[in-house]
């Protein structure tokens, strides 16, 4: 199964500067936040 969720603008920089800042993926922060589930 496959699901899908659009983040806002605001959310999108807030996490693409929140990776560049901890030299990881955008897809990083995803897989680690997924992780905590």
């Amino acid at each position: 199964e496959e699901v899908r969720q659009q983040v806002d603008a605001e959310l999108a920089r807030r996490l693409r500067q929140q990776a560049k800042n901890l030299g990881v993926s955008v897809a990083s922060l995803y897989h680690l936040a997924w992780a905590q589930v």
